[in-house]
């Protein structure tokens, strides 16, 4: 069992949750990135995350599947 720590983290594309993204994930957390509107910056900042520590950051949009559906290891499920 994997014993790492997981947040999810609304509104997290831009400004102060994109912030508190990238704090927690240097600090050793896998994050979640929700977001409604932002998907570029969703998607950029979830690249950038997984760049420094592969495996380590998805995105949600809404209640939409993960954006990154490749790393379900940190903890998103895709919905068919």
């Amino acid at each position: 069992m994997n014993h790492e720590r997981v947040v999810l983290i609304t509104g997290a594309a831009r400004r102060v949750g994109a912030q508190t993204a990238r704090t927690l994930h240097g600090a050793g957390w896998r994050v979640v990135i929700h977001h409604h509107r932002s998907t570029g910056e969703a998607h950029a900042l979830v690249e950038s995350l997984n760049a420094l520590r592969p495996g380590s950051a998805a995105g949600c949009r809404g209640t939409d599947a993960c954006l990154n559906s490749q790393h379900p290891q940190v903890g998103c499920r895709s919905r068919s």
